[in-house]
C-alpha cells in the first residue's frame, strides 16, 4: 500500500476513529446531559412542598407508632401502672417517665408520652427545650401554639403535642394517632385544637393579665410593741372594734374563680387553693369540665382534682366545706380511689375517717370504659401498699371480697408482682384458692412468663404448695 494510501487508509481509519470519538463523546454527553437534566429533575421534586410525617417524631429504644404490645413489653418489662378504656389500654413506666397507649383492636402502639428522662423526637426536642425551640424546628409542619403554654404539630394522621411550665420550658411531649385519639375522646383534631384556643385565652391561662404572685397576706398588726420582751396586752374595745369590723361574707365562686381553684390544684399550689376556698364559696360536689368541654371524659370533681394533685389539707378543708368523700367521677370511681391509685396514703386514710366506704366496688359508669370492678383493697394491693393494706383490713374490709369478674386482692398483688402485697394478704388469711369467673384461674394458675412475675414471686407462689402453670 502506497504511502497516500496509507495515508488515506489513516485519514479514513483516523476519521472513522475520530467519529467513533466523536460518537463517543456525543454520547458522553448525551449521558450526562440526561443524567444532569433527570438530577435537576428530583432537585426541582425534592424543593417541591413535602409531605412531611411525624410518624417517627418518637422513637424509644426503637418503639415507635403502631409497634405490638409484645414489643413493649420485650423491651420494658411489665409496666408500673396499667389503665383500660373503652378502646384501648394504657401502659405507663413511672421510672422511666415513658407511657404507650394501645388500640385494643390491632394490640398496637397509637400513642407515646414522655415525661421525664432524656428521650428526644426526631427533630431534637427534649425536656426542658424552650417554647421558641419548639416551633423553630417543627416550622416545616401544622404549628398551632397556645400563648406558650402548649404547641400542636400536625400531619394528615398524626399529631405531636408539647406543653411548657411557666418558664416556657418543655414538661411534656406526646406523639398520637390522630383517628385513636378521635375514637378516644369523640373530639376531632379540630376540636381538640379549637379547645386548645379556647383555654389558652381564659383568665387562668393569664392572656392579657399580669402575672400575680399570691402571698400569704399577713395580720393586721393593732398595737406596736416597743421591746420584744415586753408583754403587752391590746385594749379590750380595740380588738372589739376590729372583729366586729371585719368581712365575714364569702362571695360564690364565678367559672373564672372555678378555674382558678382548679389551676391552683394541678399547679401544686396549696396556700392559693387554700385562700380561694376562704374568699368564694365552691359547689365542691358537682361535675365541671375544666376544658369546658361536655364530654364526661373530661369532668371531675375538685375533690378528686385535690386527691391527685393536692395536699391533706386542702382536702381537708374542702370535706369541712361540704365536699362528700363518696362523691364519683364520670368513671364512677370515689375519692378515695383516686387517692390510693396516686399513693397518697395520708388522703385516703383522712377519707376514711371521714366515712368514705372502705368496701365500696367502683364499676366503671362510664361509656368509654369497659375496665375491671375494684375495691380499695384490690388498688391497694395493685399498688403494693402495705400500710394500706392493713388499715383496711383493720377496719373490717372482706380480705377475700371478689369483683364482678372473681377476682380478689390477692389476684390483683399477684397480677402487678407485689410480693410484699401479697404476703401480707396471705398474712391476713387471704384464700389461696379463690377461682376468678373468666377462667377459673387461681394465684397458681397464673401465666409467670405471659404476666412477668418476679423470681421470688414464682418462688414463693411454689412455697405455698402449688405448682405454677
Amino acid at each position: 500500500m502506497g504511502i497516500f494510501k496509507k495515508f488515506n487508509a489513516g485519514v479514513v481509519a483516523g476519521c472513522v476513529i475520530m467519529l467513533a470519538g466523536c460518537d463517543i463523546e456525543i454520547n458522553i454527553n448525551s449521558s450526562k446531559e440526561a443524567e444532569e437534566k433527570e438530577n435537576a429533575g428530583q432537585e426541582m421534586e425534592s424543593a417541591k412542598p413535602q409531605k412531611a410525617s411525624l410518624e417517627q417524631e418518637i422513637s424509644i429504644n426503637g418503639i415507635g407508632l403502631y409497634d405490638s404490645v409484645e414489643s413493649v413489653e420485650d423491651e420494658f418489662g411489665i409496666p408500673s401502672d396499667e389503665m383500660e378504656e373503652a378502646g384501648s389500654y394504657s401502659y405507663e413506666y413511672q421510672g422511666l417517665g415513658i407511657s404507650f397507649g394501645f388500640d385494643k383492636e390491632t394490640d398496637e402502639v397509637n400513642a407515646i408520652m414522655v415525661e421525664s428522662g432524656i428521650a428526644k423526637t426526631g427533630k431534637g426536642v427534649m425536656l426542658a427545650d424552650e417554647y421558641d425551640e419548639v416551633i423553630k424546628r417543627y416550622s416545616a409542619f401544622n404549628v398551632e401554639a397556645f400563648n406558650n403554654r402548649s404547641v400542636v404539630v400536625h400531619d394528615d394522621r398524626h399529631f405531636l403535642a408539647f406543653n411548657f411550665d411557666q418558664d416556657s420550658e418543655v414538661v411534656l411531649f406526646s406523639l398520637m394517632d390522630t383517628k385513636f385519639y378521635e375514637k378516644e375522646t369523640g373530639m376531632s383534631l379540630d376540636d381538640f385544637i379549637g379547645e386548645m384556643e379556647r383555654i389558652s385565652r381564659s383568665p387562668v391561662m393569664g392572656v392579657g393579665q399580669e402575672t400575680v404572685e399570691y402571698e400569704q397576706e399577713q395580720p393586721e398588726k393593732f398595737y406596736e410593741v416597743a421591746e420584744e420582751e415586753q408583754e403587752w396586752e391590746a385594749p379590750e374595745e380595740q380588738v372589739t372594734e376590729l372583729a366586729s369590723s371585719a368581712d365575714t361574707t364569702v362571695s360564690y365562686a364565678t367559672e373564672v374563680e372555678e378555674m382558678h381553684l382548679y389551676a391552683a390544684l394541678i399547679d401544686g399550689k396549696p396556700s392559693r387553693a387554700l385562700e380561694l376556698l376562704d374568699d368564694y364559696q365552691y359547689d365542691l360536689n358537682y361535675l365541671f369540665s375544666p376544658s369546658g368541654h361536655p364530654s364526661p371524659y373530661f369532668q371531675t370533681t375538685f375533690l378528686h382534682a385535690a386527691a391527685e394533685y393536692s395536699t391533706l389539707e386542702v382536702v381537708q378543708e374542702m370535706v369541712e366545706q361540704g365536699a362528700d368523700p363518696d362523691t364519683l367521677n364520670p368513671d364512677g370511681y370515689p375519692v378515695l380511689f383516686t387517692a390510693i391509685r396516686n399513693n397518697k396514703t395520708d388522703i385516703a386514710e383522712h377519707l376514711l375517717d371521714w366515712g368514705a366506704d372502705p368496701g365500696y366496688v367502683g364499676y366503671d359508669t362510664s361509656e368509654r370504659s369497659m375496665s375491671n370492678s375494684a375495691t380499695p383493697l384490690m388498688l391497694a394491693a395493685e399498688r403494693g401498699n402495705v400500710p394500706l393494706i392493713e388499715d383496711l383490713v383493720y377496719r373490717g374490709v372482706d380480705v377475700d371480697q371478689q369483683n364482678e369478674v372473681g377476682e380478689t386482692a390477692l389476684m390483683f398483688a399477684v397480677y402487678h408482682d407485689r410480693l410484699n402485697a401479697a404476703q401480707t394478704l396471705v398474712a391476713f388469711g387471704a384464700d389461696t384458692q379463690v377461682r376468678d369467673n373468666t377462667h377459673a384461674h387461681t394465684i397458681f394458675d397464673i401465666p409467670a412468663d405471659e404476666w412477668g412475675l418476679s423470681g421470688e414471686m414464682v418462688e414463693w407462689l411454689g412455697s405455698l404448695g402449688s405448682e405454677l402453670n
